[in-house]
């Protein structure tokens, strides 16, 4: 394993062990996933399918800002990954988006956030399996025939809109809950999970959406722009 790539790491719990032997007050716990997308691909995606087991389940990337990495986004499916619940692009946009996080930019992705109302509310349920996958800003997943930043496109998948930045390929992904996740098929221990290069996309934009297009690429390059003011 290159020593370039981040491993994944997974802290298991004293308290969820313990729970196994007897009634004990549960605390809650923390697992970190980290790594890397490739250098050279800021569109790849990093795909973790795991079981909810507590309703409490807090997700959030912490590798943007003092440790150098990429803006992340996290996007949230069902099982199979056909219908998306819930994403986050920035913990706050520093112009007080979500609601109430104030002027301090932190462009870290959390679900669920619960300042962030576009998407509706959204809570894990206990016993739930679901795919979580992080892309680099401005990755985006798009239905199709459907208005989405500004352009429509004809298939439903990933635009192949992300960049780096300039800043560095690395990744952390913090999972915290009362009772620890379970991770379907993860990658053997001291590896991280493989970069998805290979997935749906969501194609030319139509015809049709022309002015959309200009009015989106005018808004995502002053988006662009103003997130490293």
């Amino acid at each position: 394993m290159s020593k370039k790539h981040a491993q994944t790491t997974y802290g298991m719990i004293f308290g969820g062990i313990m729970a196994l032997f007897c009634s004990c007050t549960m605390t809650a716990s923390t697992i970190n996933v980290s790594g890397n997308l490739p250098s050279g691909n800021p569109n790849a995606l990093i795909e973790i399918p795991f079981t909810a087991n507590s309703n409490d389940l807090v997700i959030q990337t912490d590798s943007w800002g003092t440790s150098g990495g990429f803006d992340p986004v996290l996007w949230l499916f069902d099982s199979a990954g056909a219908t998306q619940l819930d994403k986050d692009d920035d913990i706050c946009n520093g112009a007080n988006f979500p609601a109430g996080c104030g002027v301090a930019v932190n462009r870290n992705a959390m679900i669920p956030n619960p300042g962030d109302s576009r998407g509706g509310a959204f809570s894990f349920s206990s016993g739930t399996s679901y795919l979580l996958i992080l892309s680099a800003f401005d990755q985006h997943y798009c239905t199709a025939n459907t208005l989405c930043e500004g352009v429509v496109y004809p298939n439903t998948g990933w635009t192949n809109g992300g960049s780096f930045n300039g800043l560095g390929t690395n990744y952390d992904i913090v999972f915290n809950a009362t009772n620890a996740p379970t991770f379907i098929n993860p990658p053997p221990q001291g590896q991280q999970y493989s970069p998805v290069t290979n997935y749906p996309l969501a194609g030319i934009p139509e015809p049709g959406s022309a002015g959309f297009i200009l009015i989106g690429g005018v808004f995502l390059i002053w988006r662009g722009s103003s997130r490293y003011l």
